[in-house]
């Protein structure tokens, strides 16, 4: 998903359906659920689940709602763009068969787009009014990182190194918004758990999402470079960036564990961040063999923070 580096659209930006003939039908469905983001968004459900328990103030249904609401709009808005415009070639060569299917699909997502939008200022609104018009500035930041007007504005995504860091931050402010939203105007911040832990957490998850989009990247290291996407894998190196993604993914399962020195919540710590570095490790290593790191990397962490809940709870009845 890279910038053309001149004004010139090419031509193939729209492709046709060439979906792979003869798949199982159960292999098509997984597909297609991927193309529409759908594992994108259950790793911002994850994320959010795990902080609200890592904070000690367990997310609630109408902000899980509200969460993969705008989770799903800004995923949408990054494949498949405000219009045919500015669709971009470079995401066709990373991902051909998913870009053709969302291209062939793009006037009816556009209108899903919005629609989830709109019922997100509306949840939003319900939970908080800092929420709704938390919507607004997602939109123009998405359209900023992603979005493309030729010999006009860079989108934010090009700029070199910034691709994963904008990344965490959409990803990390959206849950945190959604988990601490009410909490900050209703109760003040005197009932939250002391400053360590409110840091360790939330440095810690951003870390972590970081490393995961840098090895998502590693994907698109071709067409990134070909576009001239500056991503880490494209000024590194594929196995230098490696090396960093799974670092710093490493790093930031560390400082969540430090957050719980001390507290009771120090186990639950623990087995998600052994379970998160784990799979993510796997998943960079034997990764790009199982059809890429992307759909395995996003599909896992609601699984992990799942798994992380269901583990301690049979713990705490045992």
């Amino acid at each position: 998903m890279c910038a053309h580096k001149n004004g010139h659209v090419p031509r193939g930006t729209i492709a046709p359906n060439n979906q792979a003939p003869n798949q199982p039908l159960v292999i098509r469905v997984v597909a297609i659920f991927g193309h529409l983001a759908g594992w994108a968004v259950l790793y911002s459900l994850g994320i959010a689940i795990m902080l609200g328990e890592l904070l000690n103030d367990p997310i609630t249904p109408p902000a899980l709602i509200y969460v993969a609401l705008c989770a799903h709009g800004g995923y949408l808005l990054d494949r498949i763009k405000f219009r045919d415009a500015d669709l971009d070639p470079a995401d066709l060569m990373a991902e051909p068969l998913r870009h053709a299917f969302l291209r062939n699909h793009a006037k009816f997502l556009r209108i899903v787009m919005w629609i989830e939008w709109s019922l997100a200022i509306g949840v939003g609104f319900q939970i908080t009014p800092l929420l709704g018009a938390f919507v607004l500035s997602g939109i123009a930041a998405g359209y900023l990182y992603s979005g493309w007007k030729p010999g006009k504005v860079a989108r934010l995504k090009d700029v070199a190194g910034l691709k994963a860091v904008m990344v965490s931050c959409a990803v990390l402010g959206l849950c945190a918004a959604a988990v601490l939203g009410e909490r900050i105007l209703e109760e003040g911040p005197h009932v939250w758990p002391d400053a360590m832990v409110i840091v360790c957490t939330l440095v810690g998850m951003g870390l972590v999402v970081f490393g995961d989009a840098v090895i998502c990247d590693l994907d698109d290291r071709v067409s990134d470079g070909r576009f001239n996407t500056k991503s880490l894998p494209v000024m590194l190196g594929s196995r230098i960036a490696g090396f960093v993604g799974g670092g710093i993914l490493l790093l930031g399962g560390m400082v969540i564990v430090a957050g719980g020195i001390s507290h009771d919540d120090l186990q639950l710590r623990i087995v998600f961040t052994a379970i998160l570095v784990i799979s993510g490790f796997g998943i960079l290593r034997w990764g790009s063999a199982w059809g890429g790191r992307r759909d395995w990397i996003d599909g896992r962490m609601l699984v992990i923070a799942l798994c992380t809940l269901g583990s301690l709870n049979i713990g705490a009845i045992s």
